[in-house]
């Protein structure tokens, strides 16, 4: 079943309040009957009957503003995709994502594409990633290294974290052992972004480091994990 977003504050629009009580039954049927880029071949004899009412070219003519008739005889609602995924602000079609593949694919058949070409960036690549919180942005495109952060490096990013030096030498220690590696979910992952996973190692180290000092004892260095354990028969 296919179901799409709905306003429901059109109901105080005044766009739509003052249509017919019919012009809102077409358009209605208009937004649900559309393929997903907002274009319909009307078939006004199953509208008709679907609405439970014959339809008046006066009908139409109300909805002018937002239902385009295009050269190829079919209609398009050009606010449809604005509306449907939250196009603008930022937010941009790609290719790489099958719902918006398609939408581009059918806007491209019927000669609409640089209709909509404010929201298809360069390559109709997907806009840029961000992220919230002061110099995260920076933080993140950074963190991505081909090489291990030195001590320096780390001891210089844990006063923004923040914590300690010595939960910086920790963290270097504890990846260094695991070959920059870190072990989640019984498996050993590679670090993509060492800064967002020493913020991780830090929260754990504050939890900890109280009662090590108290105990007496150094921060524990991980060790590797057998990633393909062998089955070992005792008899």
């Amino acid at each position: 079943m296919k179901k799409r977003f709905t306003d429901c504050d059109k109901w105080r629009d005044p766009w739509f309040r003052r249509l017919s009580p019919r012009a809102k039954l077409v358009w209605l049927w208009l937004v649900d009957n559309c393929d997903t880029a907002g274009v319909i071949d009307v078939d006004f004899e199953l509208a008709a009957f679907q609405i439970g009412s014959d339809l008046e070219p006066d009908y139409l003519c109300e909805l002018q503003d937002r239902v385009e008739k295009l050269p190829n005889g079919k209609y398009w609602i050009g606010k449809f995709i604005y509306f449907q995924y939250s196009v603008g602000n930022n937010k941009h079609f790609s290719p790489n994502c099958k719902p918006h593949a398609l939408v581009l694919e059918l806007l491209e058949k019927n000669g609409l594409t640089e209709r909509v070409a404010d929201t298809l960036p360069k390559g109709l690549g997907k806009g840029p990633r961000k992220r919230k919180g002061k110099g995260q942005d920076k933080a993140f495109a950074e963190g991505m290294r081909s090489r291990p952060p030195t001590l320096e490096e780390l001891k210089a990013y844990a006063k923004e974290v923040p914590c300690s030096e010595d939960c910086a030498e920790g963290y270097q220690n504890d990846r260094q052992a695991l070959n920059w590696t870190k072990v989640k979910g019984g498996l050993q992952v590679t670090i993509e972004d060492w800064r967002s996973d020493l913020r991780t190692f830090a929260m754990h180290w504050r939890a900890n480091e109280a009662k090590r000092k108290a105990e007496g004892r150094s921060a524990p260095v991980a060790r590797g994990v057998d990633t393909r354990p062998e089955k070992r028969l005792k008899l």
